[in-house]
């Protein structure tokens, strides 16, 4: 475990974008836009050394993935829903002011001979990111002094007692 914070949501924000040519076509066929989910930071339990004293940490989740044309262009059936969740959605759903744990590895899409990255407009360049897309690296606080998500059993509390020590802290 790389990182381990304890903080509350802070606002959302659209994340990096990666395209993929999982065809072997001469274009990106494959499109996965990311929401952020900015956190500030109110407890450090463990940061890489090189990220200093960070106020926020960013959770990357997948907004869903689509097949693409040549022309960026959604391929899909006509009339059918978009594979891609809205922001809105996110927001919903992850309430500001949200307490939460995140514990995980430092993630970076990382560009490759089949894969272009899209850098999110308003993410700090040296923004601390941790991917979401394991229940128990992103954990909410359901109701306040409550169960958490993806923690059978374990109140928030238990949870930051748990993490300290896992950590070493």
């Amino acid at each position: 475990m790389e990182i381990a914070v304890q903080g509350t949501i802070d606002g959302l924000e659209d994340g990096p974008t990666v395209l993929e040519s999982e065809s072997g076509l001469s274009y990106p066929d494959l499109r996965e836009p990311f929401a952020l989910v900015r956190v500030k930071v109110d407890a450090t339990y463990r940061l890489p050394a090189d990220s200093g004293e960070a106020r926020y940490v960013y959770v990357a989740l997948s907004r869903g993935v689509e097949v693409i044309d040549e022309n960026g262009q959604p391929v899909r059936p006509a009339g059918a829903d978009s594979t891609v969740t809205e922001l809105d959605t996110f927001a919903k759903a992850l309430p500001v002011g949200t307490r939460v744990m995140i514990m995980g590895e430092r993630w970076t899409a990382l560009p490759g001979p089949n894969v272009q990255v899209k850098p999110g407009a308003s993410t700090p360049a040296d923004a601390i990111l941790v991917r979401g897309g394991h229940p128990q690296s992103f954990a909410l606080e359901i109701k306040p002094g409550g169960l958490v998500s993806g923690w059978k059993g374990y109140t928030f509390e238990q949870l930051v007692q748990e993490t300290k020590a896992a950590a070493g802290g």
